[in-house]
């Protein structure tokens, strides 16, 4: 009886616990075991003897009954390598060994994700297909031959001679080298041994020995010492979630007092209280809080227990980190560099340098950071995450801090400060990219190579530019942070010079004097825009100082060719490194972009040209059309100066004149990228265009869309061909050379579906495409940049950055641009904090921009995605999510959850206000609709209530529709697999179970019934007090009219989908936690003693502020409620000395209101612990 795995199993967990599989024997459909395999750490890697360095040496025997400490293992492209397999790894077989045979798949297979048996002898004529969570579909025998080889010691029997294991002679041993190279979607290669008896006709030992291991790889190659003939090598997808949950674990490494009621709770065999139900979730949190009551367990005893899974979520992220990015090994990045400038060299069509400058020198791909409020956790958590990551092996032990959280919600400053940080380590990846480059061309071309300025990756920022939805930038901050970004590039430059200690005396000197000359004019940059004499100061710097402080980067072009000409030949290519990443960036460590509201642009054009009527009314777009581009035609542009920017009361006229200033004597050669949010028309791109030309800079700015509503995305291809109609709108692309679009995931998202933004997103694209032929707009560069969050909520991909890539810029797109000759940019954006990570170290930050330079040029040989051969299909499948999604978005219900007291639970993230600023906005009590909070928050509170239902929320109905057709492409598709990999991380960090808590808990029944069990009066009056507030917040119907909508859903796509993940036990636990301690702050309200209403605030507003979770609020007021008294003092105030109030109110404030901010305190801690497992914000 063959092994065999079809998905990972018992134990296989990403949670860093020790976890001992259950010991059975057979296979087992929820454990994935055959035999009584039992799974041990990967032991330390050590050198093997005659290997080198880079050749690490893993042993395997077969093991019983010894705890299995999960890692994190991830291998990609181009699988196993053979040891001895010379043409691969240079490597010739080992001594002693037979002639190579092929290790082949022979006696199982997998359908479907379901174990089924066939001939004996093997049959390779039937398709082989990946276990559930894979993408690819081939023979077994077409498979095995590409991946590994096995070498038999002696040469008799072995697999590769079509018999039964029973058949073989003698126990073999090989090896098998694993190549550091990925397997496709982030497969885990399992090998499995058996040990057979000798002689021809005996059987197996029954059960069979069984070892399996996991293979890993390190910076080079890993070797693995086969003991027992390979049966099956099976690959896996890896799913750290991939089995059943429960809510017990291992609890030896806590507290003994907690780690026995955990213990007991688990074990537990009742099906619990009436209260309880059936949900273990809301049963453990209930039974926690008694333990707690009754002192079994303490509250300093919960708080270890919250850093102890907290550290371990934190573990867990880096890990993931490590493996998204392909491995953090420096050398290995570097290779991959190399490897991909001498493949571009290799598969030039003509072999000669203008074929290779023309491929290199043009922007392919361009990382923007954005500031989004991300910023979730404390810089020094972000630096010891990255340097985790950033590690070989990724350690065991989290490094130790009192609280992850921030002390307090960044600053725009300290936002710029870590963006810019972010962007050099990204800089410094690209000369990383560069030396590459031009190491290869100087070998190829050794003669010409010297003039090559490669940018085929760039950096971009808009932090500090931003101006959408918010009000608390100003010019003078734009202006600001833009001249430090000259200062930060023309330092660089200087410091690559001096590295290299070359002597050119006038590039130093115009260097030098340009350093200081920005340098003084970011001192005069004003405060604010009320003091005019310090506006006059600062415009005479910028003026009279424009040629001394440079106005392009080519102005330095012909001192640096010179100074690359008279250098020794070690340093030509540093310095022309550090000319190439000058010149792609001009006079900013980053290009610049910009952003404004739609709403900004046409309230901008109403005023100057009496444009009164509605742009999204159709009946009178088309006049409007009409009159904009006669206003076009006509348009005079008119001086800039900066006393105009103190008197211009419009957010477009300020920006624009800004962005004019920025042209005339920050950087007149770069330009400036201004994206429109919410564009739904294309009277809003002519609109800007004759802004632009109004104040002259339409020829250095890059008017681009973004497509973020649903409208938006549905009617995009119209909103184009509106502007494309216009002469005018032509005549500027052709001028600029390029046409620029950008893509939002994040709103269109939680609107629509997450999987259903994808689609529509594509569906754009290739409109986009067509239209572009039809008005033979061929010839111009097209932009697309992808705005995304670093979530599944929010558009990136969960499992590896390659996939991301892929993702937002499907392959069948990009072959369909090519065939038309039109040449595209991909930009995709890594927003705030978390966004920084993928660039937190040298190391992550060369691995990502490896990743990309592979996306970019490595060839895609892949053939035609079965996804495409079925349009009917994918239209029902993504009509049927967004209908479904649009669904519960309108519902009450979902908005009442989003406002009960998930606000609460996230920290503020960003200087950007977490709700759009607006007078509505500001009188607002609660949400009565999903747009009323911004995308990430909305995303943020959905992650802690766990449910990720902008991800999940209608595939249930799609998948019911087509369920063979979904199992097909599922397992065939590689573009429908990475998108339903979002669905797969989502059902790992989300849980029916925890949302049907959180309904429970504003349930006014809920807290009846347990009124009705409880013995105790005051518990009893405690729990009808709280019935009374929630039944005031009037929630429980919409609540729970929602949560069947998505159980309903959820529960057909189960069924469907048998095999998806479910929540890891951890996840699990951390909401129960929190769960009991919301109950044991409601508990400790109701014993606030009764007080007069002090400015508005009385009892029953403070009740409904704590069930809302607005505790620092109700603190606040209870404070000076409450007062504790002045203090003790010894002055003399020359009386005879009165009674001392010292200790009024302290026992309120000891039992009540300091253990109910420490409960609160504690609560935001877990949502951080909840953040590190899902692996972003919001």
């Amino acid at each position: 009886m063959p092994v065999i795995i079809h998905k990972a199993p018992q134990g296989f967990g990403d949670n860093g616990r020790e976890v001992t599989p259950p010991q059975q024997t057979g296979y087992n459909p929820t454990n994935g075991v055959t035999g009584p395999a039992i799974f041990q750490p990967i032991q330390k890697l050590r050198h093997g003897p005659g290997h080198g360095p880079h050749h690490r040496i893993l042993r395997g025997r077969v093991l019983q009954h010894v705890s299995y400490k999960p890692r994190n293992i991830h291998l990609g492209e181009d699988a196993l390598h053979l040891f001895g397999c010379k043409d691969l790894t240079g490597h010739k077989p080992p001594k002693g060994t037979g002639k190579p045979v092929l290790l082949r798949r022979q006696y199982g297979r997998v359908w479907n994700g379901q174990p089924q048996r066939v001939a004996e002898q093997g049959d390779h004529s039937k398709p082989v297909r990946y276990p559930a969570h894979n993408t690819r579909t081939c023979t077994g025998a077409q498979h095995f031959q590409k991946k590994a080889i096995l070498y038999p010691a002696g040469g008799r029997g072995g697999i590769a001679q079509n018999r039964h294991p029973s058949h073989n002679h003698q126990q073999a041993c090989g090896c098998i080298l694993v190549s550091p190279k990925c397997l496709p979607g982030g497969d885990v290669p399992f090998l499995i041994g058996m040990r057979c008896h000798a002689g021809m006709n005996s059987t197996p030992p029954a059960p069979p020995q069984v070892c399996v291991r996991r293979l890993r790889t390190e910076s080079r190659h890993g070797k693995l010492h086969i003991n027992y003939y390979p049966t099956v090598l099976f690959l896996f997808r890896f799913n750290p979630q991939g089995y059943r949950a429960r809510m017990n674990t291992d609890f030896s490494s806590l507290p003994p007092r907690i780690g026995s009621v955990l213990a007991s709770i688990a074990n537990t065999s009742s099906a619990g209280t009436p209260a309880e139900g059936t949900n273990p979730v809301m049963g453990t949190a209930l039974r926690l809080s008694d333990a707690v009551e009754s002192g079994a367990i303490t509250f300093e005893d919960v708080t270890q227990l919250v850093h102890t899974l907290r550290d371990e979520a934190f573990l867990s992220r880096s890990r993931r980190l490590h493996r998204y990015v392909g491995g953090a090994a420096l050398d290995t990045a570097q290779d991959k560099l190399r490897h991909v400038a001498e493949q571009i060299c290799a598969d030039l069509p003509a072999s000669s340098f203008e074929a290779y400058r023309q491929l290199v020198s043009s922007i392919r791909f361009a990382a923007v950071f954005t500031a989004h409020p991300t910023f979730a956790l404390s810089n020094p958590v972000y630096d010891a995450l990255a340097t985790s990551a950033s590690q070989e092996v990724p350690p065991e032990t989290a490094p130790f801090f009192t609280t992850h959280r921030r002390a307090a919600p960044p600053t725009l400053e300290e936002e710029f400060t870590l963006a810019s940080q972010a962007i050099t380590r990204a800089r410094d990846a690209i000369d990383q990219l560069n030396v590459a480059l031009l190491t290869t061309a100087q070998n190829t071309w050794p003669d010409q190579w010297s003039t090559l300025s490669p940018c085929p990756v760039i950096a971009t920022s808009w932090v500090g530019y931003d101006t959408d939805g918010r009000t608390d930038i100003g010019w003078w901050d734009t202006l600001r942070l833009r001249l430090r970004m000259k200062l930060f590039q023309l330092m660089r430059l200087e410091r690559q010079i001096a590295h290299e200690g070359i002597l050119a005396p006038d590039l130093s000197n115009t260097l030098h004097r340009a350093i200081d000359c920005v340098k003084e004019q970011i001192s005069a940059v004003p405060a604010g825009p009320s003091d005019g004499q310090a506006v006059a100061r600062f415009a005479e710097l910028m003026v009279n100082g424009r040629k001394t402080a440079l106005s392009a980067a080519s102005d330095l072009n012909d001192l640096l060719q010179a100074a690359i000409d008279a250098a020794p030949p070690s340093a030509q290519v540093p310095l022309a490194v550090a000319r190439a990443g000058f010149m792609a960036h001009g006079l900013g460590l980053a290009h610049t972009h910009v952003r404004l509201n739609a709403s900004q642009i046409h309230n901008f054009v109403r005023q100057k040209l009496n444009l009164l009527d509605d742009p999204t009314n159709l009946a009178q777009r088309r006049a409007l059309l009409n009159r904009v581009n006669e206003a076009l035609d006509a348009v005079t542009p008119v001086p800039v100066d900066f006393g105009a920017l103190l008197s211009d009361p419009s957010s477009a006229g300020r920006l624009m004149m800004t962005i004019a200033q920025i042209v005339k004597y920050v950087d007149s050669a770069t330009p400036v990228r201004f994206l429109i949010a919410e564009t739904e028309t294309g009277y809003t791109l002519l609109a800007a265009l004759w802004i632009a030309t109004y104040f002259g800079v339409a020829d250095r700015i890059e008017i681009s869309p973004l497509f973020e509503t649903e409208d938006a995305l549905v009617k995009g291809e119209h909103i184009v061909e509106e502007a494309l109609r216009s002469s005018a709108w032509r005549d500027y692309v052709r001028r600029m050379g390029r046409i620029c679009f950008q893509f939002g995931y994040s709103d269109s998202g939680r609107y629509i579906g997450q999987l259903a933004a994808s689609y529509q997103i594509e569906r754009l694209r290739l409109r986009i495409h067509d239209l572009l032929v039809r008005w033979e707009l061929t010839d111009v560069e097209v932009v697309f940049f992808d705005t995304h969050g670093e979530s599944i909520g929010r558009g990136a991909h969960p499992f590896r950055m390659a996939d991301r890539l892929d993702y937002l810029s499907p392959a069948h797109v990009r072959k369909r641009f090519a065939s038309s000759g039109i040449h595209c940019r991909e930009e995709t954006a890594f927003q705030g904090g978390d966004g920084y990570l993928l660039f937190g170290s040298p190391e992550l930050a060369t691995a990502t921009l490896a990743t990309i330079a592979e996306n970019l040029f490595l060839s895609d040989q892949q053939k035609s995605d079965p996804i495409y051969d079925h349009p009917d299909f994918s239209a029902d499948f993504f009509s049927s999510v967004i209908d479904t999604m649009k669904g519960l978005v309108a519902d009450p219900g979902y908005a009442a959850l989003l406002g009960a007291f998930g606000p609460a639970l996230i920290d503020r993230t960003g200087s950007r206000p977490p709700a759009r600023q607006s007078a509505e906005a500001a009188t607002r009590s609660r949400i009565t609709h999903p747009s009323q909070l911004r995308a990430i928050p909305n995303n943020a509170i959905l992650q802690q209530l766990g449910w990720c239902a902008n991800t999940l929320q209608g595939l249930g109905a799609a998948v019911q529709r087509h369920p063979e057709t979904f199992e097909t492409l599922n397992t065939s598709s590689p573009r429908f697999h990475r998108a339903l990999d979002f669905a797969r991380h989502a059902l790992a960090c989300s849980d029916d179970k925890v949302l049907k808590s959180v309904v429970c808990m504003l349930d006014p029944g809920f807290w009846l019934d347990r009124a009705s069990e409880e013995t105790s009066p005051q518990k009893q009056k405690a729990f009808l007090a709280i019935m009374g507030d929630l039944e005031r917040l009037n929630l429980s119907a919409e609540l729970h009219t929602m949560f069947r909508r998505i159980q309903a859903d959820h529960l057909a796509l189960r069924e469907a989908w048998q095999h998806a993940p479910r929540t890891e036990p951890r996840i699990r636990l951390l909401h129960a936690i929190r769960i009991m301690l919301i109950e044991r702050i409601w508990l400790l309200a109701c014993r606030i003693p009764f007080f007069m209403p002090r400015g508005g605030f009385n009892h029953e507003m403070m009740m409904q502020h704590i069930l809302c979770l607005d505790i620092p609020t109700v603190l606040k007021e209870m404070k000076h409620i409450f007062p504790t008294g002045t203090g003790p003092s010894d002055l003399d105030f020359h009386e005879p000395r009165g009674p001392r109030e010292e200790g009024i109110y302290v026992r309120e404030h000891r039992d009540i209101f300091t253990p109910m901010g420490e409960m609160f305190e504690l609560l935001r801690e877990i949502s951080v612990a909840l953040m590190h497992d899902i692996g972003a914000f919001g």
